[in-house]
């Protein structure tokens, strides 16, 4: 860029955060390496600046996103990262009609529909389209002066089998590519990683210091609960829990910043949520559980 900027700690972790992210304990020793060398301070961007510098720059590679349980695109939506209005989602799957020549010609042609347009394709969990897209993941841009009204048109190949085409490129396209973490560096080939710039995002990332406190506060609870009841786990006594569930539930609940709530409203309204995901036995075991919920029995209506 013509823009000259003196390199200072926070450039340098930012550029750094952005090339070689997707990793985040490889990220850490590459940070603790280049501030001790270059500079006595740490500084560490947030996950949500480092993914909104790619999308808001048009020279950037395209972006993979690493999550589990498939938490990203919902986060992506709310925290407004990505316009629903102007993005496309590609959603792939092992249902064997979902592989066929037929169904991939239909998915490459509403990339195609995006890229003239010059809008967002999320691709998620989307394994089998990659190969038609290696041009276009690579950015490898052809130029083409059109006679008839002197603009310079900007193409990309797109190609399925032995057939490609070339088609037209709109300013602001972008690819984001959202896998599991796991299933990204256990299955996907490192020549494909290498395209992307990489972003690890999970809920506890989009939480600020005071939701962070309120997860703690709550898995504490949970815990009393665990230990009122006897059982060997939180996932024993709350059904299909894991290490997202709480900061998705404080999102839901804020409606990611746009409700305002103190943090007792929060607290109370998950205790109330995580009540209707127990088990029945956790329920009858646990004062502390049953406090929260004394109509548990009567409203499940599975219970008859």
């Amino acid at each position: 860029r013509s823009e000259k900027k003196r390199i200072d700690a926070q450039l340098l972790t930012f550029s750094l955060c952005r090339n070689f992210g997707g990793k985040p304990e490889l990220m850490s020793s590459i940070l603790k390496t280049f501030h001790s060398q270059c500079f006595n301070r740490k500084t560490h961007p947030k996950v949500q600046q480092l993914i909104s510098a790619n999308l808001n720059d048009p020279s950037a590679r395209h972006l993979m996103v690493l999550t589990k349980n498939g938490a990203a695109l919902p986060l992506l939506f709310g925290t407004k990262l990505l316009d629903e209005l102007d993005t496309t989602v590609l959603i792939g799957s092992e249902f064997p009609d979902d592989k066929t020549e037929l169904h991939l010609v239909t998915q490459i042609n509403q990339v195609k529909l995006a890229m003239a347009s010059g809008s967002t394709v999320v691709l998620l969990n989307h394994d089998n389209i990659y190969e038609a897209l290696y041009d276009v993941l690579n950015q490898r841009y052809l130029y083409k002066s059109d006679s008839r009204t002197g603009r310079t048109l900007k193409l990309l190949r797109l190609a399925i089998g032995s057939r490609s085409q070339l088609c037209s490129v709109g300013e602001g396209f972008k690819i984001v590519v959202i896998v599991e973490q796991d299933h990204a560096y256990n299955d996907l080939d490192l020549p494909l990683l290498n395209r992307f710039e990489k972003q690890v995002l999970y809920a506890e990332h989009v939480l600020s210091d005071k939701q962070m406190g309120i997860c703690r506060s709550i898995y504490k609870w949970m815990e009393t609960v665990v230990k009122e009841t006897g059982l060997p786990s939180v996932q024993q006594v709350f059904c299909g829990f894991h290490r997202g569930t709480i900061p998705s539930a404080i999102l839901t609940s804020v409606d990611y910043g746009r409700k305002e709530k103190t943090n007792s409203e929060i607290e109370e309204d998950l205790k109330y949520l995580f009540s209707l995901m127990a088990l029945p036995i956790a329920m009858i075991t646990s004062p502390t559980l049953s406090q929260e919920n004394q109509t548990f029995f009567e409203k499940q209506s599975h219970f008859g």
